[in-house]
């Protein structure tokens, strides 16, 4: 009986994000009887929990941070590289850029393992300072030979890489991150609609994401607000650092409204997400940088048409099913808001051809089949 190869994923944070969500439908959807995948990540989060939960070995990384932390990183490395000699993967799976500079990294000291990275975002964009771009992009630079395959999640991506001089978009495989597409084709609206708290007269426009830096829900909050009222309501899904701030500008908002009800509602984190995803009228995504946007394409799958802006993997996610707007530009998302809130005509036909487009292109298990075929290849 052959015995399957082991490929062992090193991720950073345990969160259940759109990067971590690759990775556990990576593990979950292998051929067994060729691969079998564990997951190596700082401990104590919601991936650690669902990858156990599903009967898959899990790895702490004590020392992993998604800061820059030059005392804990070269101890990470060393934990990374403590743990592929103990365990001997076939093939190390590498994640996003602090993960995948670290496991990369650990690689060269353990000859015979394969190295795959995908990138799922780089960690140079505007948002950052100039200093720190340039720091990154020289550590990504260095990195890049140093794995056997690497995949970007999407075209805009690998484009952004070769622009940077990490390597040649040639060199990157391109492997859609896929959606459990059943799934929220099967979504219950009203049993979403019921767990947010939405009555089925209201219009909701809503943000499923972290609630951290970059996601855009300080800027959504700022656009939406001439537009909310009684009867239009801002849901926020998720959870993360920056919450009470936000909950402090939403109450000034109701405020200044003088509202009884508030206008903008935290949902909080759904380990589920398809049913709330599915209660949303409008779904949106004013990032200012996005590796591929992945909840817009659950969005499109429930039918519910999306707003996201022209950058990053969005612009490959984006077609006939919504709007592609420009960072930070508040009348265009005004304007396209406003025009979905009065139509519900608008709403249902581009949810249609929103779902039409991800069904054909972006399921998880065909992503797990274009993995396999590189793993097979090394």
């Amino acid at each position: 009986k052959v015995v399957p190869r082991l490929v062992l994923h090193v991720h950073t944070l345990p969160w259940v994000s759109g990067s971590g969500i690759n990775t556990f439908f990576s593990m979950k959807l292998l051929n067994r009887e060729k691969y079998v995948g564990a997951l190596a990540c700082q401990p104590g989060g919601r991936l650690e929990d669902l990858v156990r939960l599903n009967n898959m070995a899990f790895y702490p990384v004590s020392s992993m941070r998604a800061e820059v932390s030059p005392g804990n990183d070269i101890k990470a490395v060393r934990e990374l590289i403590q743990l592929y000699r103990r365990i001997h993967p076939d093939i190390v799976h590498t994640h996003n850029s602090k993960a995948g500079f670290l496991g990369r990294l650990a690689g060269r000291f353990v000859p015979g393992v394969k190295i795959v990275h995908t990138v799922h975002g780089f960690a140079f964009h505007d948002s950052e300072s100039w200093p720190r771009r340039t720091l990154f992009k020289n550590l990504e630079r260095a990195a890049f030979p140093w794995a056997h395959r690497t995949i970007a999640i999407s075209n805009a991506l690998a484009e952004w890489g070769e622009r940077e001089g990490i390597g040649t978009k040639g060199d990157y495989r391109i492997v859609w991150s896929g959606i459990d597409v059943a799934r929220f084709h099967a979504a219950d609206r009203m049993r979403g609609r019921a767990l947010i708290g939405l009555e089925e007269s209201q219009i909701a426009i809503g943000l499923v994401s972290k609630l951290w830096e970059g996601k855009g829900h300080d800027f959504l909050i700022e656009a939406a607000a001439p537009l909310l009222s009684e009867n239009v309501k801002l849901v926020f899904i998720g959870e993360g650092p920056i919450e009470r701030r936000l909950r402090e500008k939403a109450e000034k908002l109701d405020s200044r409204n003088r509202v009884g009800a508030p206008h903008v509602i935290f949902a909080g984190f759904h380990p589920d997400p398809a049913d709330v995803t599915a209660a949303l009228d409008i779904a949106v995504l004013p990032a200012e940088f996005e590796g591929m946007g992945r909840v817009l394409l659950e969005a499109q799958a429930c039918g519910v048409p999306v707003i996201g802006n022209r950058v990053g993997g969005m612009v490959d996610v984006i077609r006939d099913g919504g709007f592609l707007l420009h960072v930070g530009h508040t009348e265009a998302w005004r304007d396209a808001l406003r025009k979905l809130i009065s139509s519900p005509e608008e709403r249902r036909a581009m949810g249609a051809r929103g779902r039409a487009f991800v069904s054909e292109l972006f399921s998880a298990q065909t992503m797990v089949n274009n993995l396999e075929a590189i793993y097979d290849e090394l």
